[in-house]
């Protein structure tokens, strides 16, 4: 049952409306009369759509732009009114009104639970789909319940690519083409590539599982805009049977509906532990469940990518996988680094920088420096302070600012 309400301007979410409005009247045809943006549910899964008239014409479809879609999920997220928000439908004099799902949830008890998740790990991963394993992983997650952070822009990631030879294109650093992902991966299935980096420099040579003689090429990107990402990993369990003593992410919050805690921390331990799993080269297909998790988890269109704990280096950093559009449109790519490792031992890494750039050109061409990295003081007076902060070499100008070598 829906119910529509009406919203007073002085609502704490006028700033939501408001703002959705304004897209709308960006993007829709002139003369616009109404349009109404909803939330479809598909095999336990939610998506926005919307649809505009025209005077004397009929309803059209048209694709809700991110923008939208997070204001509509930071309405429809307001804990002050007892159901979520369904629909919105906006009037072109600026009148809008609202509907809540008053729909009951179902949910599965704990029993049901438990069964599912014995039926899941039973499963012989060889002989069945990703998309049959995601049915049981879709009902186990009815009404679950996640907190997930947004990830502002300015923030920094890091990508390895193994090169036997020094790459000159961009588009060689980026995700791979989809004919050559041949194989199921973490994240994803064969032919569907994903844009695989780590919150930390140092993540990217565990990850890769690199040895000495290797050579490879570690980028530097930033975050233009924020990316809006799911997470499915971090449990304190299983953060720490990974191997870390890290606290959990300050977006991290169990606080849940009465009623509702042990179950869905029970969930959400199971998925992520499968989900970091560690699978062996030549056992791919083992990656089937933990791709059916992340489909569940960020194949819905409002999400840029999926958030998880750096697995080999045991829960100790972030990786992100990021949808390819999501990369072209909000990210920038800063520094690319050149590397040999000259030794794998003791379970750490030594590497050389050969070479470096921080400039591309506007067809995508790497302009390497043919040098290494160094300060320089372009004007009179300039000063650095050097020092070793977190085992690394930073240089700060007077003014207490990290200063980059170019």
């Amino acid at each position: 049952m829906k119910k529509a309400l009406a919203i007073t301007p002085t609502d704490d979410n006028k700033r939501y409306i408001n703002a959705i409005g304004g897209l709308l009247g960006k993007m829709l045809p002139s003369g616009w009369e109404k349009a109404r943006l909803y939330i479809e549910k598909n095999n336990n899964i939610s998506e926005w759509k919307g649809f505009y008239s025209l005077q004397g014409a009929e309803k059209t479809a048209f694709i809700l732009n991110k923008d939208i879609i997070s204001n509509l999920e930071k309405l429809r997220s307001d804990t002050k009114y007892t159901c979520p928000m369904s629909s919105i439908t906006f009037h072109r004099n600026g009148a809008y009104n609202m509907e809540y799902d008053h729909t009951v949830i179902e949910r599965l008890s704990t029993d049901d639970i438990q069964g599912k998740i014995e039926t899941l790990q039973a499963l012989d991963f060889k002989n069945i789909s990703v998309d049959d394993i995601k049915k049981d992983v879709s009902a186990l997650a009815s009404g679950y319940m996640l907190n997930s952070p947004i990830i502002p822009a300015g923030e920094k990631f890091y990508r390895g690519v193994l090169c036997e030879e020094k790459p000159h294109k961009v588009s060689q650093l980026n995700s791979p083409p989809k004919e050559k992902v041949d194989k199921l991966h973490r994240a994803g299935k064969p032919n569907q590539p994903l844009f695989y980096c780590s919150s930390v420099r140092e993540a990217v040579f565990y990850e890769l599982g690199i040895h000495a003689g290797d050579t490879l090429v570690v980028s530097k990107w930033e975050t233009a805009s924020s990316l809006s990402v799911n997470n499915v990993g971090y449990h304190p369990d299983i953060i720490k049977k990974l191997g870390s003593d890290r606290t959990m992410p300050a977006w991290y919050n169990n606080e849940l509906p009465k009623g509702m805690e042990r179950d869905n921390l029970l969930v959400q331990r199971f998925f992520a532990d499968e989900f970091t799993k560690i699978v062996p080269s030549g056992q791919e297909h083992k990656y089937k469940f933990s791709v059916a998790i992340a489909e569940q988890h960020f194949q819905h269109d409002m999400f840029d990518g999926l958030l998880y704990p750096a697995i080999a280096m045991r829960g100790n950093a972030d990786n992100l996988a990021i949808k390819p559009m999501a990369v072209d449109e909000k990210l920038v790519l800063k520094k690319v680094e050149y590397i040999q490792v000259t030794d794998d031992s003791n379970g750490s890494y030594k590497i050389t920088l050969l070479d470096f750039a921080n400039s591309f050109t506007e067809d995508g061409q790497i302009e390497w420096k043919g040098r290494l990295p160094h300060w320089v003081l372009r004007n009179k007076g300039d000063q650095l302070t050097v020092a070793v902060e977190n085992g690394k070499w930073v240089a700060r100008n007077l003014k207490g600012e990290i200063v980059e070598p170019d």
